[in-house]
């Protein structure tokens, strides 16, 4: 018998496969200009600093339109298990 759910798997892993090499902290750096690139990076790296209140300041000085990374999303990316770290190793 044949169900909807059948090709969960398949289709699953077709959508890892769209979202490319990019991590979501990665395409908002990209936003940035270079010196201001290299500052949201050193602040990264200060583990002193939580995710969320990374996610909230860049929220606040963002543009409108731009990538704002979940504290998810900057989680993943400071652990290195983030799409943009797999790619680099």
């Amino acid at each position: 018998m044949s169900g909807k759910w059948d090709d969960l798997e398949a289709e699953a892993r077709a959508a890892m496969e769209d979202r490319g090499k990019r991590c979501a902290v990665d395409l908002f750096l990209s936003t940035l200009l270079p010196y201001d690139a290299d500052i949201v990076r050193g602040v990264l790296a200060n583990p002193g600093i939580s995710n969320t209140g990374l996610h909230r300041a860049f929220r606040k000085r963002a543009h409108a339109g731009d990538p704002i990374p979940s504290a998810w999303s900057i989680g993943r990316h400071r652990r290195e298990d983030c799409r943009c770290a797999k790619g680099a190793r």
